[in-house]
């Protein structure tokens, strides 16, 4: 076993549990997680295999170590909740099966010593597994994919709200912006409360879509669509877990003091270590990049008639110019 390298000691572990042989697997990821003490991966798969066992002791202190490494583990965490909790009145947990079938338990591993895991032959120093900030260019990205969405499927809820002003701007849609002004300058009042109507209308109208589609994408998951396309996730800056209610509305609206000061509120998060822009210390949130989290039900949904609404949108758009 000790000519094994860590990558042979993982799939052999994995190829005993499979076969049922936990004991033996528990053997070579408890020797792998001293080896390369960083990748929670070997965690995750040590808490597994003594879950199976019946250990549910050593099992959450293997979860437990794997969200330590990687907060956005979603299945070490869903594992973690699915473990017999401790008894409230002794503080501790209900005897392992494993006892009960007259098989060995292990205590939880103890904390391995610092090695650098380049020194046993896998990629160092596991960087991919780490909470790193996303950077300015690639959230300008996600951005970008999320307006292009939101613009077309806003679109059906701004025409039918600019219904009541169509007839005033068919008159006014021919004309070049010098006869548009020379209107204006004249008094013509008709003209001139049209276009502040339909402007207070539509703003009106996009800035409540928006803030709906993006608080809600935040809250239920961090990751709107654009996000989750280029892999990274808004989170809480002091657990990095879900944003709550009010901070997913009130990242929103800092982002929009973001943008009203020339886009300087955007811009901080090329110049500052933690990548930060303005809304998110306003809110107290950070960007990091992230494996995409597992969609509910209530999003999956929310996306599905987001994406049928801006694709019927875009085809009625097609066909009108083409028409």
């Amino acid at each position: 076993m000790p000519s094994e390298s860590p990558r042979e000691l993982l799939q052999t572990a994995l190829a005993l549990a499979r076969e049922g042989d936990y004991p033996a697997a528990r053997e070579r990821l408890l020797v792998l997680s001293r080896e390369i003490p960083d990748f929670p991966d070997v965690h995750f798969y040590l808490g597994l295999v003594l879950d199976q066992s019946g250990d549910s002791v050593s099992a959450r202190a293997a979860f437990e170590q794997c969200l330590a490494l990687d907060p956005f583990h979603d299945e070490a965490r869903r594992h973690l909740r699915e473990l017999p909790a401790p008894d409230a009145a002794t503080g501790t947990f209900a005897p392992p099966l494993a006892a009960s079938l007259g098989r060995a338990t292990v205590s939880p591993p103890p904390p391995p010593p610092p090695q650098d895991a380049g020194s046993v032959g896998m990629e160092p120093p596991f960087e991919r597994y780490r909470v790193r900030p996303a950077g300015f260019w690639i959230r300008t990205v996600a951005v970008l994919v999320d307006l292009i969405l939101l613009s077309f499927a806003v679109g059906p809820f701004v025409m039918v709200a600019m219904a009541p002003f169509e007839s005033s701007l068919v008159e006014i849609a021919p004309m070049d912006p010098e006869e548009l002004m020379e209107l204006v300058l004249q008094g013509d009042e008709e003209i001139l409360w049209a276009l502040l109507l339909a402007f207070l209308v539509e703003t009106t109208v996009v800035f409540l879509l928006h803030s709906l589609a993006f608080s809600f994408y935040h809250y239920v998951s961090g990751q709107t669509p654009g996000k989750r396309i280029v892999g990274v996730r808004v989170v809480d800056q002091g657990t990095l877990g879900y944003l709550s209610l009010g901070q997913s509305v009130g990242r929103y609206a800092g982002s929009q003091i973001s943008g009203c000061l020339c886009g300087v509120g955007y811009l901080m998060a090329a110049f500052n270590p933690e990548k930060k822009a303005l809304h998110d210390y306003i809110a107290g949130t950070r960007v990091v990049y992230s494996e995409p989290v597992p969609m509910s039900a209530l999003e999956m949904g929310a996306t599905a008639l987001l994406a049928l609404i801006a694709l019927g949108y875009a085809l009625l758009r097609l066909l009108d110019l083409l028409l």
